[in-house]
C-alpha cells in the first residue's frame, strides 16, 4: 500500500492503515507516518522556520497520533486531526517561549501569497507593491482576535477546505463561514485605513 499512498493521502487509504494498525500490523504505522510526514512537517516550518524544531513538533504529533489510535472512532480524517495537533503544538511552543510566529512576508512561509507575487513578474516596481502588500496584510491579520486570526489563516494562508478548517477549530461549517466573513471585512477595513493615509 506504501507505493500508493503520496503527500494527497485520501481519508479511505488512511482509515485502512489505521485499521491495519489497532489490528497489530507494526508496518502500517510506518507506512501512515511516510505518506502523511509532509503534512505535518509543512505547517510546522510555516509556523517556526526552524527545521529541527518542526521535527520534534511533527516527531511529538505522530505519537500523540499513535497513543490516540487504539480508541479512534474515524469521526474525522486523521489528515484534520494531525494537523490540528501539528498546530496546537507551535502555538504552544510560541506561548511557552514567549516567542513571535514567523511573518508571512517570508515568501517560502506562505505558498498562497507567493503565487499572487510571482504573477507580478520581473517588473521591480510591481514586486516591491506586492512586498509591502504582504506587509500590510501580515499587520492586518496580527490584529485579529486569536480565533479569527487563526480560521483566516487556516483558510487563506494554508488552503484548508471549510470543512477541514472546521474541524481543526472544532466547531461547525457554518461558524468557520461567519468568522471568515467577519475576518474578511476587519482585514479589508483596516487595509482601507492604510490606503487613505
Amino acid at each position: 500500500m506504501s507505493a500508493q499512498l503520496t503527500t494527497n493521502v485520501s481519508r479511505e487509504e488512511t482509515d485502512v492503515l489505521i485499521r491495519r494498525i489497532c489490528n497489530g500490523d507494526t508496518d502500517a504505522f510506518a507506512e501512515l507516518v511516510d505518506a502523511m510526514k509532509h503534512l505535518a512537517y509543512a505547517p510546522a516550518y510555516r509556523r517556526t522556520r526552524d527545521r529541527e524544531l518542526s521535527m520534534e513538533i511533527v516527531q511529538d504529533s505522530f505519537l500523540k497520533l499513535y497513543r490516540q489510535l487504539p480508541k479512534w472512532d474515524f469521526s474525522c480524517h486523521v489528515k484534520t486531526w494531525l494537523y490540528r495537533v501539528v498546530t496546537n503544538a507551535c502555538i504552544d511552543y510560541y506561548r511557552r517561549n514567549k516567542a513571535t510566529l514567523v511573518s508571512i512576508d517570508d515568501p517560502e512561509t506562505s505558498h498562497s501569497f507567493e503565487i499572487a507575487v510571482s504573477s507580478a513578474g520581473a517588473d521591480p516596481a510591481r514586486r516591491a507593491v506586492s512586498s509591502d502588500w504582504r506587509r500590510l496584510l501580515e499587520v492586518c491579520i496580527n490584529e485579529l482576535p486569536e480565533r479569527m486570526q487563526g480560521a483566516f489563516r487556516l483558510k487563506y494562508i494554508d488552503g484548508l477546505s471549510l470543512k477541514e478548517v472546521a474541524e481543526v477549530q472544532q466547531c461547525s461549517i457554518g461558524t468557520i463561514k461567519a468568522t471568515l466573513h467577519k475576518a474578511t471585512r476587519k482585514v479589508q477595513e483596516r487595509l482601507l485605513t492604510f490606503e487613505t493615509a
